[in-house]
């Protein structure tokens, strides 16, 4: 009987660290506070992303169905600030995200916790970076990956496309 109180106690102690030390390996959620597009936040205040960005091509209402973005869901007014390669939307009360940033361009770069994704970033790069990724789908062109967001409570996060094995385009996404 004692025995197997040890070996039950022995076996409950090695998957305990097993699950503390296997979970960052498996870890995959996005810190939103190391993701910037050059240098600036990506939750970021409107006047400091006209201050970073300049003018934009328009703003817009975004009109989403649901989500943390909608204004019907939320009862309240979101706004998109739309440039040729990105996109934030929020409200002065909430401040702004980023919605979706598009790896067209040399100017603006996107940087997560020191490391550049780019129109070069590779599948395997980005599972460098965050990890194994439990949510993968794939079309005829492309392969979308979902990265949580590391505050579990907030239910969204970023889906990365990837065409041809190479990123193309992050979109912010939340729960309906």
């Amino acid at each position: 009987m004692k025995i197997q109180i040890l070996n039950s106690m022995k076996l409950s102690t090695i998957l305990f660290l097993l699950l503390i030390f296997a979970e960052p390996m498996l870890a995959q959620d996005i810190d939103f506070k190391k993701l910037e597009v050059n240098g600036q936040s990506i939750c970021s205040s409107k006047s400091l992303i006209l201050e970073k960005f300049g003018e934009p091509i328009e703003i817009t209402n975004p009109d989403y169905e649901c989500g943390f973005l909608s204004s019907a869901e939320q009862m309240k007014e979101f706004e998109s600030i739309v440039y040729k390669d990105f996109v934030f939307t929020g409200n002065r009360e909430d401040d702004y995200i980023l919605d979706e940033f598009k790896f067209n361009s040399q100017i603006f770069t996107l940087n997560y916790a020191g490391i550049d994704l780019n129109k070069g970033t590779t599948i395997d790069k980005l599972q460098e970076i965050f990890g194994k990724f439990d949510d993968e789908y794939r079309s005829d062109q492309s392969i979308y990956i979902f990265i949580p967001n590391q505050d579990k409570m907030q239910e969204d996060g970023y889906l990365f496309q990837f065409n041809k094995g190479k990123l193309v385009l992050i979109e912010y996404w939340s729960r309906c």
